[in-house]
């Protein structure tokens, strides 16, 4: 078994646990330093749809990492679409925060449209999904600056 492997079974074992979290940082960074981060994107995506109503210090630690992962724009639409979760929802606000409108041609709006309207979806998802939504229109009216960048 390969060190990021190992890695990456340590983080998903301890953020699906009970334990304390904290040596999460470390693990990730560990994750990080080996520079296959990203051969374990959905791995560690797998973790917020598994723990959809999830806010404590894993998730929070978790998304952190997720949203400086080269490439993971893809496997955030991807992953909202499969099942999302507070912590996704909260990824598409934060790219739309940061200007980017869409992503390989998906419109980050229009998925939290998807995600605030799908019965399926759990409430306080769809909730936060509305929330963020409402956040992105009082931002554009009011002269905050619109998302207009393309992120392939």
């Amino acid at each position: 078994m390969q060190k990021s492997d190992r890695l990456a079974a340590e983080i998903v074992a301890l953020c699906m646990s009970d334990d304390d979290a904290w040596p999460l940082e470390t693990l990730l960074a560990d994750l990080w330093a080996t520079g296959e981060a990203d051969r374990h994107r959905d791995a560690l995506f797998d973790v917020l749809e598994r723990r959809p109503l999830a806010d404590d210090h894993a998730s929070n630690t978790l998304r952190r990492w997720l949203e400086i992962l080269p490439g993971g724009g893809q496997a955030l639409v991807a992953s909202a679409r499969r099942r999302p979760s507070l912590m996704t929802t909260r990824m598409l606000n934060r790219f739309l925060n940061g200007g980017i409108a869409s992503i390989e041609g998906t419109s980050l709006l229009d998925l939290l449209g998807e995600v605030r309207d799908d019965p399926t979806v759990p409430g306080e998802v769809r909730e936060e999904a509305a929330d963020c939504l409402a956040w992105q229109q009082e931002r554009t009216a009011t002269g905050g600056s619109e998302s207009v960048v393309e992120v392939d």
